[in-house]
């Protein structure tokens, strides 16, 4: 692994607890669903997003998240493989 972040769990600033995932696809899309935000201390600038733990975003899509955020810093490696098991 690359010793890259592609996830974080908990909560900022007080904040409701939530996960932040780096969407440098989706990132648009993302903030327009109810509830989602920019990530904090700068983060959204470089397209990371957080979502509350609470929000009324479907399994689904939180998991098609987390794995477009890891293939954002993934090393190549990983994402050829990743690629070659979508492939099948």
């Amino acid at each position: 692994m690359s010793g890259k972040v592609f996830v974080f769990l908990g909560s900022e600033d007080d904040l409701e607890p939530g996960i932040g995932v780096k969407l440098p696809t989706s990132h648009g899309s993302a903030l327009r669903l109810s509830g989602t935000r920019p990530g904090g201390h700068g983060l959204g600038r470089h397209h990371w997003i957080t979502i509350p733990i609470r929000s009324q975003v479907s399994e689904s899509q939180l998991f098609s998240w987390v794995i477009e955020s890891y293939r954002a810093v993934a090393p190549a490696t990983a994402r050829r493989l990743l690629n070659a098991a979508d492939a099948q």
